[in-house]
C-alpha cells in the first residue's frame, strides 16, 4: 500500500509538471530563463523538456488506465445492470408477453 502511495504521489507530481507543457509560455520562458542563467544550456533544456514531454504522456495513460478499471470495478461492485443484460431482458420479457397473448 505504501509503494502504491509513493507511485501515486510520483503520478501527481508528473501531472504538475505537465501543467507546464512545453506549448505552454510559463514553461517555455521557465526553460529559456533557465538556458540565459547558465543553470542549463541549451542541449540540457531540450532534453529536460522532452523528458516532461515523455513522462507526462506516461502518467496520463496511467491514469486514463487506471481510472477505466477503477470505474468498472466500481460498476461491477454496485450491481448494476449492464445494456446488454438490460435489452436481453427486454427482450425475454417481449416473448413472454407473446407467448401468453398467444394462449
Amino acid at each position: 500500500m505504501e509503494q502504491e502511495n509513493k507511485e501515486l504521489l510520483k503520478k501527481i507530481a508528473y501531472l504538475a509538471i505537465g501543467i507546464f507543457s512545453p506549448d505552454s509560455n510559463h514553461f517555455n520562458e521557465m526553460v529559456d530563463e533557465w538556458v540565459e542563467k547558465g543553470k542549463m544550456t541549451e542541449e540540457e533544456g531540450r532534453k529536460f523538456v522532452e523528458d516532461i514531454v515523455d513522462k507526462v504522456k506516461n502518467v496520463k495513460t496511467d491514469i486514463e488506465e487506471n481510472v477505466l478499471k477503477q470505474s468498472q470495478s466500481f460498476y461491477e461492485n454496485i450491481h448494476v445492470a449492464t445494456t446488454e443484460q438490460l435489452e436481453a431482458l427486454e427482450k425475454r420479457v417481449s416473448a413472454l408477453e407473446e407467448f401468453h397473448k398467444a394462449k
